[in-house]
């Protein structure tokens, strides 16, 4: 449970505790501060929604959470790789497959090989609210059939990704890094890995992204840490103290596995709006573009 205590403060939890200065922005860049407040309450709007549908239904709410959390990663990992070599991908199901093959590693390949942490976390995540009660049996997850599907698709998505991408240098190190990754989660638990995946992976390179100079990708400095840092201190620490608030709702002696089924419903309701934001940030950077060639902001 490290990586996902860590993620906490570090990049997992406070990558997008800035988006609604990112919004602000995209909706007026020369006075962005009169909206910060208007995008914040929308924002949380939408938390809220999905929060009441994890109360509501929330067996639903965890396949959507998984849906969500994957084309969110797979895009994430998309707009890094178009803006290093746009030419890779130059037709719409070029982009497709490649989101569809990136978010797919970490929601399908723990399921092929750890199945039973898949199991109990879907389990946490769904019953915790019911005071252990069982609302749903999830032990389909860990059937030799639905493993099946799961290996079938990372196969069949990785080969469509690669037959549509172009061939050249910047192709291969995106199918080297596609291959890394399928690596990684075959030889590490399901947990610690998707742990690291979104606090060493996914967060770190969206935090890279958002100090860039316009769209592309920058290198840390102290300043630009600290920078960060300070600029999302409020909205993590907000969303750390709702988290405390969810978990004193749990009997004291609740396992660690319990309290990482709140953090993933508290996650999976901000993703929905941070996947808007960010989904709005790749069509202002032009990543869906009919030209497919990055905005130049600088």
């Amino acid at each position: 449970f490290l990586p996902w205590a860590v993620s906490l403060l570090w990049w997992g939890l406070p990558h997008g505790a800035v988006d609604h200065t990112i919004g602000a922005k995209l909706l007026d860049a020369q006075h962005p501060q009169r909206w910060v407040w208007p995008v914040a309450g929308v924002y949380f709007f939408i938390m809220l929604l999905m929060v009441g549908l994890w109360w509501w239904q929330p067996v639903i709410a965890f396949m959507a959470f998984i849906g969500v959390t994957w084309i969110h990663w797979g895009c994430g990992d998309l707009w890094w790789s178009w803006i290093r070599e746009p030419e890779s991908f130059p037709t719409l199901g070029s982009k497709l497959s490649f989101v569809l093959w990136r978010g797919g590693l970490p929601m399908l390949v723990p399921l092929v090989v750890d199945p039973a942490s898949y199991r109990m976390t879907a389990e946490a995540a769904t019953q915790w609210l019911n005071s252990g009660t069982i609302t749903q049996e999830w032990t389909w997850l860990e059937t030799p059939v639905v493993r099946m599907i799961a290996l079938v698709l990372v196969v069949a998505l990785g080969l469509i990704t690669w037959a549509l991408a172009p061939s050249g240098r910047k192709s291969g190190l995106n199918q080297m890094e596609g291959l890394a990754l399928l690596a990684f989660f075959l030889a590490w638990p399901a947990l610690p890995a998707v742990g690291l995946y979104f606090t060493v992976w996914h967060g770190w390179r969206h935090v890279q992204r958002l100090q860039g100079r316009g769209p592309a990708p920058t290198t840390f400095s102290r300043q630009t840490m600290r920078q960060f840092m300070v600029e999302a201190a409020p909205m993590t620490l907000l969303s750390i103290l709702i988290l405390l608030g969810l978990a004193a709702m749990v009997p004291s002696t609740a396992q660690p596995l319990t309290l990482l089924g709140i953090y993933l419903m508290l996650i999976s309701s901000l993703t929905v709006p941070h996947l808007i934001v960010v989904t709005w940030m790749d069509k202002s950077d032009g990543l869906w573009g009919k030209n497919s060639i990055p905005v130049d902001k600088g």
